[in-house]
């Protein structure tokens, strides 16, 4: 989900800019109310702005990094050799752009402390004067950014800001000199390998209020064949599997398609005509993800008690006068 906080306007001068005091207090109000990635379009005009009030944005930057949040911001669009405000500062991510050619963009800032680089020159996007229009700068590269830090947490939802940031530049294809450079950072953002190499964390569940990790079947000599949902909270059947190593036990997707929204699940179904008779039978689903990183897999107890329905018969006695 996105939460807009507006700190710019039509200033007097009718120039598009706005005051750090808003910036500020956005900020804070996101923080405050859960957001995970914060996103700082404007950049600041040191001309302006004291060394005081830079250190009032640098200190609610740190305050919102210690909490949690990711910060994010792109280094400028004047074709300097240095990182603009709050992208120079050292808690924000600070992200330039390349053009269509995966080459820098003329007008993308660049210099020490800059983490990566991703596409920023058009760009399609919304705009105000109508639904969609084409842009270039380094907000739009850094909204790419954005959006895969989204996807790494969606992966693994544990990690720090710190974590992030790290697997966002360890993922990153290198481009220009070999390594790290001021130009390119870490390289060019890599969604696909930014999500591969996150470590993998399974919220695996079930409805068992008692128990979110074990299934209870109840099957009778009527009723041989049952079915129940396990799901995963964060990420699709495509990036997990689960494997029943009892002939009784089966596993499949809803409908088999990677489409499937989150949370997704499986379904397993139990089969008492394997059974070998009544009585109570355990087994264990062994649950991987099918990504190349993976924190732990899960184990869910599977646990099916058959017997046989007992019916009641009413029988009429006649007495002999």
């Amino acid at each position: 989900r996105i939460m807009p906080l507006k700190v710019l306007r039509l200033l007097p001068s009718g120039v598009l800019g706005g005051y750090l005091s808003d910036l500020i207090t956005a900020i804070e109000y996101a923080v405050n109310n859960g957001a995970r990635i914060v996103h700082i379009g404007p950049r600041i005009d040191d001309e302006n702005v004291t060394e005081e009030q830079l250190e009032l944005l640098r200190n609610v930057i740190d305050d919102a990094v210690s909490q949690g949040v990711l910060v994010v911001a792109g280094t400028g669009d004047l074709a300097m050799t240095e990182l603009l405000f709050p992208a120079g500062f050292e808690n924000v991510v600070a992200v330039g752009a390349t053009n269509q050619r995966n080459e820098h963009a003329w007008f993308s800032n660049s210099g020490p402390g800059i983490d990566l680089v991703a596409p920023g020159e058009l760009i399609l996007s919304t705009c105000v004067s109508a639904p969609y229009c084409i842009g270039s700068g380094t907000s739009l590269a850094a909204a790419h950014v954005d959006g895969v830090a989204a996807l790494i947490w969606s992966v693994n939802p544990d990690l720090t800001p710190a974590e992030v940031r790290a697997a966002l530049q360890d993922s990153a294809v290198d481009l220009g000199a070999p390594g790290y450079d001021e130009v390119y950072g870490h390289g060019q953002l890599d969604a696909a390998q930014a999500v591969a190499q996150t470590p993998h964390s399974l919220y695996v569940s079930t409805a068992n209020a008692g128990d979110p990790h074990a299934l209870v079947f109840l099957l009778d000599n009527q009723d041989k064949h049952a079915c129940q949902r396990i799901w995963n909270a964060w990420t699709g059947p495509y990036t997990w599997t689960v494997e029943a190593d009892s002939k009784w036990l089966t596993v499949e997707r809803i409908d088999g398609s990677i489409t499937d929204p989150v949370p997704s699940a499986f379904q397993v179904c139990v089969d008492a005509e394997a059974f070998s008779g009544p009585g109570t039978y355990e087994t264990a689903l062994n649950i991987q993800s099918t990504l190349d990183q993976q924190a732990s897999p899960v184990e869910i107890g599977v646990t099916a008690v058959y017997h046989r329905r007992l019916s009641r018969v009413r029988l009429s006695f006649i007495q002999r006068p």
